[in-house]
C-alpha cells in the first residue's frame, strides 16, 4: 500500500483462480485498476508469485515457473520495490535510486503525476470498438 493508503498493488482477481499483477485505486470501493503488469496473461491464483529474481529483476511467475512479466532490470543492484503515493511503483537499488518505474510503462490509464514525454504514445479508438490485442495498441 502507498504510505496515504491511495493506492494498493498485489494479486487483483480478473477471473475465476485468475489474477493479473496490478495497482489499483485502494479508497475507491469498485477499487478500480490505474496500472496491470499482466493484463494479457493473467496467472493461476495459486502458486504463483512476484518477487525478485537472481538476475535483478523484479517478476511476476506462474505457477508453473514461466516468467510471465518482468521489469527487465537484470545485472542490477535492486534490492526493493516501493510504490509511492502518486500511484507509481519503484523498483529501487540499495541507495534509492529508481531503477525502474511503473510509470514509464503505461496501460489504458494516465494518473494525475503520472509524466507525459514526446515519446509517450497515445491512442484512441473508434466507438464500440474493444482494444483485447496488444496489437490494438500499436
Amino acid at each position: 500500500m502507498s504510505p496515504n493508503g491511495d493506492f494498493s498493488c498485489g494479486f487483483y482477481k480478473v477471473a475465476t483462480n485468475a489474477f493479473t499483477f496490478s495497482i489499483w485505486f485502494s479508497r475507491s470501493s469498485e477499487k478500480t485498476v490505474a496500472w496491470t503488469a499482466n493484463r494479457d496473461a493473467p496467472v493461476n491464483g495459486k502458486g504463483s508469485k512476484f518477487a525478485f529474481r537472481k538476475d535483478g529483476s523484479l517478476a511476476l511467475v506462474d505457477y508453473n515457473g514461466k516468467v510471465v512479466w518482468s521489469t527487465n532490470t537484470t545485472a542490477t543492484c535492486a534490492s526493493h520495490a516501493e510504490l509511492q503515493n502518486s500511484g507509481n511503483l519503484i523498483v529501487m537499488d540499495r541507495n534509492g535510486h529508481g531503477l525502474w518505474r511503473s510509470f514509464d510503462s503505461p496501460t489504458d490509464t494516465l494518473l494525475p503525476l503520472q509524466p507525459m514525454t514526446r515519446d509517450t504514445k497515445l491512442c484512441s479508438c473508434l466507438e464500440g470498438f474493444k482494444m483485447t490485442e496488444p496489437s490494438d495498441w500499436s
